[in-house]
């Protein structure tokens, strides 16, 4: 038999790189949720911070874990006003933001409101968070332990880019014990398999972008 033209072989490689790529592919999508999930349990620190997103699961947890004796501090998030809700107060309709609901969390679930700390800005993405904590912590220079409330499948990513961004600070991370991400079998839900395919992608930008101004 002759050798094989070059465009065969050149079909072939193809074809082997795309074979390859998609079985990398789903083998890290299997194990995704294992990636991603990272948990260092209830520990001490000096402040725990509720990162922005997943109402009220976040709140409620680091509500216990104050009540518990963790840490004497809760930092929470001040996340982006719902689009309409100005015009709805202004119609006399008295909806609350979500930063009045984890407030509301907090206290209600025994949080003293003087042990609550916020930050000013409006935060959007985990980039935004790192450094508003950071001016935080700055500003409370004894802080110097934090424990992050997030959920599973954005639990790793947080904690290696808070670690990574506030040297000098311990960081440990811990997902709420109520949240319904399945880390182990994350393909068996249109909702797990949308969050961990963002965070995959994410968690990739990230390791190649650097750190925020704090």
């Amino acid at each position: 038999m002759g050798e094989k033209s070059p465009f065969r072989r050149r079909l072939l490689l193809v074809i082997l790189a795309v074979t390859a790529v998609m079985i990398v592919g789903g083998i890290t999508f299997l194990l995704g949720g294992r990636i991603l999930h990272r948990d260092d349990g209830a520990v001490h620190a000096d402040a725990i911070v509720v990162l922005a997103g997943e109402l009220p699961t976040r709140a409620v947890e680091a509500a216990l874990l104050y009540r518990d004796g963790f840490a004497p501090r809760v930092i929470s998030t001040n996340e982006k006003i719902a689009d309409g809700l100005p015009a709805a107060r202004a119609l006399g309709i008295d909806l609350p933001t979500q930063n009045e609901l984890n407030d509301r969390i907090l206290v209600t679930l025994g949080v003293a409101p003087a042990a609550i700390l916020h930050y000013p800005e409006i935060t959007v993405r985990t980039r935004d968070e790192v450094a508003a904590i950071g001016r935080v912590l700055r500003a409370h220079p004894e802080i110097r332990s934090l424990l992050l409330v997030t959920n599973g499948y954005h639990s790793a990513r947080a904690r290696r880019y808070f670690a990574r961004c506030l040297p000098g600070v311990t960081v440990s991370v811990h997902p709420p014990r109520h949240e319904e991400y399945d880390y182990r079998h994350p393909w068996r839900r249109p909702w797990d398999i949308r969050a961990t395919a963002t965070e995959l992608l994410v968690s990739v930008a990230q390791l190649l972008g650097g750190c925020p101004e704090v």
